[in-house]
């Protein structure tokens, strides 16, 4: 690869492009060769131009993702980032399963569209940070979540029943007499509830299961 990135953009919005011309104006190491308005456009000019780096609008005319995954496919040397106003996971997800390396929304400034150009160019995958960071939130709030579920799916049913009673209020003795046991019995159900949540005590069990 020659020292300027030969770049291709997408995009159905002529202001659009202009605001990557004058983004890009001032970097000497970018050279935009060729501009597209739909997915057409996109194949045709990763056949004839070659770019290095093409950045495609997921939500243009014709399909950025399909694009995408047919430029990808026939042209193995280019790489491809995603321009969006989406704040999606499901976009991101579908855009890098195609094969692109970069998701860019369109509200960035003209540092982190050169970051993700330069970042991608080198082989690196680029997604907008806020966006990453939402993404790794996210993932973190499913994670506890499965652990959640897998916690309380140890439970019998009468030990989640017991748990149930417990969140409503009930002490130990209510809940002895009302599932017909002894009050030491249901100490001994919630001694094992707490050992298979992993928590210390009521509280903390019904706030696993509430929340």
């Amino acid at each position: 690869m020659s020292d300027v990135i030969r770049i291709a953009a997408i995009d159905d919005y002529p202001l659009y492009l202009a605001g990557i011309q004058r983004a890009l104006r001032n970097e000497k190491s970018v050279a935009i060769v060729a501009e597209g308005e739909c997915a057409a456009d996109a194949c045709r000019i990763a056949d004839d131009y070659k770019p290095e780096i093409i950045l495609v609008d997921i939500g243009m005319p014709g399909g950025g993702i399909e694009a995408a995954a047919e430029i990808i496919a026939k042209n193995q040397n280019i790489r491809v980032i995603m321009l969006t106003a989406d704040c999606s996971e499901e976009q991101v997800n579908a855009s890098l399963s195609v094969g692109a390396m970069g998701y860019v929304l369109k509200g960035a400034g003209a540092d982190e569209l050169i970051e993700a150009i330069r970042t991608v160019h080198d082989g690196k995958p680029f997604i907008t940070p806020s966006l990453a960071s939402q993404m790794i939130v996210k993932r973190e709030q499913k994670s506890r979540m499965s652990g959640k579920k897998a916690a309380l799916s140890q439970l019998s049913s009468r030990e989640r029943s017991i748990l149930e009673l417990t969140a409503k209020g009930l002490r130990n003795e209510e809940i002895a007499e009302q599932l017909g046991l002894t009050t030491a019995t249901t100490k001994n159900y919630m001694s094992r509830i707490y050992a298979k949540l992993n928590v210390r005590n009521r509280l903390q069990a019904i706030a696993l299961m509430l929340n």
